[in-house]
């Protein structure tokens, strides 16, 4: 390796040569890193999540739609939620990630979007005493939520 870099300094000006293609490999390396990193900032901007407002609004309509089983009243969830949504982006031939013009802003373009994943419930409400309406609320949990049913526990309040 000694013997051809000390063969290319003794041509004359090629000194310069490899100066200015090091200088253009360091300009692509350079710039190729901030694209990067300013399409990770775009999606670090938009991929915030908030899980307990998103627990919460979960929670109310559970309980809207569990207080409405025959004999169940006075209905108190609690969602665990496991992660935030989960998002695709398209990416171009290159590997980056497509970006469209929405409003004069940049956006990443999603190609799919997948759900919160939830990793458990706890309900306690009033009816809930017997085996049967215990397993109905469980039953209708797991498929609203598409969670395996021990992963739902159902207590009962005192009337």
């Amino acid at each position: 390796m000694n013997k051809l870099i000390d063969k290319l300094k003794s041509i004359k000006g090629m000194g310069i040569v490899i100066i200015v293609i090091a200088a253009g490999a360091l300009l692509l390396i350079l710039s190729s890193g901030s694209k990067n990193e300013s399409e990770g900032a775009v999606l670090q901007n938009l991929e915030r999540f908030d899980f307990a407002e998103y627990e919460e609004k979960l929670e109310r309509r559970l309980e809207e739609k569990i207080n409405s089983i025959e004999g169940i009243s006075s209905c108190e969830v609690m969602v665990l939620v496991e992660s935030s949504y989960v998002y695709d982006y398209l990416l171009d031939d290159n590997g980056s990630i497509v970006m469209s013009e929405i409003g004069g802003d940049e956006t990443p373009v999603r190609e799919k979007e997948r759900a919160p994943q939830i990793k458990g419930v706890a309900v306690i409400c009033k009816g809930a005493k017997s085996a049967q309406r215990k397993k109905e609320i469980i039953d209708m949990l797991s498929a609203l939520l598409n969670i395996p049913t021990n992963n739902i526990w159902v207590g009962s309040k005192e009337q």
